[in-house]
């Protein structure tokens, strides 16, 4: 698959066997930020995205997930503004912010 980020717009991914698109837009809340600015694949074989104003989330098995549904510390705010996502040999993902 392709996955394409398209600003202001949410994500399409197109299926290279079927030749066709399949469209995700929080407007119909599929997916949680229609401004992605990166993504990454980590080993657990998540495909996560980084957006402007919304943090991180991750899609697997057919579901957009976000980092405040895994985290639940509310004292210290996760933060919006991703710019990059990588990992390490260890797993751990790391997330550059403003």
């Amino acid at each position: 698959n392709l996955w394409i980020g398209v600003d202001g717009y949410g994500l399409a991914r197109f299926d290279t066997n079927r030749q066709q698109y399949t469209y995700f837009k929080s407007k119909n809340r599929d997916l949680p930020s229609d401004l992605t600015v990166c993504s990454y694949l980590d080993s657990q074989n998540r495909l996560w995205w980084g957006s402007f104003g919304d943090g991180a989330f991750f899609y697997k098995d057919g579901k957009f997930t976000t980092m405040n549904q895994l985290v639940k510390d509310e004292t210290h705010p996760l933060p919006t503004y991703i710019r990059r996502i990588t990992g390490d040999d260890s797993g751990n993902i790391r997330f550059a912010t403003y």
